[in-house]
C-alpha cells in the first residue's frame, strides 16, 4: 500500500470523495438535472462508484483482486465524465 497507512490518505481516494461532492452539488444546483431521475440516477451511480470501488480494492489482499476494483474505479470515472458531457449535450448544465 506504498506507505499509505489509512484510506482516508490515499491521494486518489480524497480525490474521488472530492469528485463525488462536487458532482452532488452540480447536480443540486441544476434543477433540470435534479429533475431528470434517470439521468441524476446514473450519474450518481457512476460517480459514487469512484470512491466505492477504490474503497472496495483498499480492502482486498490480494494484488489481482485489487487491480480489478482500479479498474472499476476508472472505469466509473470514464463513465461519469461522459455522463457529464451528456448533461451538457441535455441542456442540464453549462460547458463551464
Amino acid at each position: 500500500r506504498m506507505g499509505v497507512k489509512r484510506l482516508d490518505d490515499l491521494i486518489a481516494y480524497q480525490r474521488a470523495v472530492a469528485l463525488k461532492d462536487e458532482v452532488y452539488a452540480i447536480v443540486r444546483e441544476h434543477p433540470r438535472a435534479e429533475r431528470d431521475l434517470r439521468y441524476r440516477s446514473q450519474l450518481l451511480d457512476a460517480v459514487s462508484g469512484v470512491e466505492s470501488n477504490i474503497a472496495e480494492a483498499w480492502g482486498r489482499y490480494r494484488r489481482r483482486e485489487m487491480c480489478q476494483f482500479l479498474r472499476y474505479a476508472i472505469a466509473s470515472l470514464f463513465e461519469t465524465e461522459r455522463r457529464l458531457v451528456d448533461g451538457v449535450s441535455r441542456g442540464h448544465f453549462a460547458r463551464e
